[in-house]
């Protein structure tokens, strides 16, 4: 994980490796945006991110094999994912600081889905929405 963050703009991005073998692949984001204080405890941040992974990671969740094409009744064709970006996508997040660590945040973000991912018979809609909260503690 690597971000740069010169004033309210930030570019960041991560990159792993499936170390329990799960599906033998890397995986990876790249994002860039804007954060800035609203006020003393509100921050907000918007941002443009894309994700790539390689062929394992894009076989296992984006590919159909024959005997799961015939287990659907036909309904998804047989289907093999390469590797490369899977989707790319605008969030926008806001923060509420309660204490100088304790924080919540919200957060939604639309995806629209690329390359193999798109393509695949199991995405029946390229667009992805997201909604979430979490809260944390920053040391």
């Amino acid at each position: 994980f690597g971000a740069y963050h010169p004033g309210p703009f930030f570019i960041r991005g991560q990159v792993g490796y499936d170390l329990l073998d799960e599906f033998n692949s890397y995986k990876g984001e790249f994002g860039a945006g804007i954060a800035a204080p609203i006020n003393p405890s509100w921050r907000g941040m918007i941002e443009l991110a894309t994700a790539f992974s390689g062929e394992n990671h894009q076989e296992k969740f984006f590919g159909v094999s024959t005997a799961q094409g015939i287990a659907t009744g036909g309904r998804l064709t047989t289907f093999d994912a390469d590797g490369g970006f899977y989707r790319v996508g605008l969030s926008g997040t806001l923060q509420y600081q309660f204490t100088q660590g304790a924080f919540a945040q919200g957060l939604a973000r639309i995806d629209k889905l690329v390359g193999d991912a798109a393509e695949s018979s199991i995405s029946e809609d390229d667009v992805q929405l997201y909604v979430g909260t979490n809260v944390g503690y920053k040391f």
